[in-house]
């Protein structure tokens, strides 16, 4: 079954939501680095959904930086 560009969007708004809960957690606990880690990753995904959204696509951290450079901030 193949998802839809909008469920694929949800599911990684999801994850960054679910990554954030996560780092709140861990910085209650005093556990900075994961913190940190939790909260990378909670972007990365809201990124990645973003330009899932718009239609674009990216295999790595450095190609989700890049279009994200282009597509949001170049376009301003």
């Amino acid at each position: 079954m193949k998802l839809s560009n909008e469920n694929i969007v949800t599911y990684r708004y999801q994850l960054s939501d679910e990554m954030f809960q996560d780092a709140l957690l861990r910085y209650n606990n005093k556990r900075l680095r994961s913190t940190v880690n939790r909260l990378y990753y909670s972007v990365f995904y809201r990124v990645l959904g973003m330009l899932t959204a718009e239609g674009l696509k990216a295999k790595t951290h450095t190609g989700i930086k890049t279009n994200f450079h282009k597509q949001f901030y170049n376009n301003k």
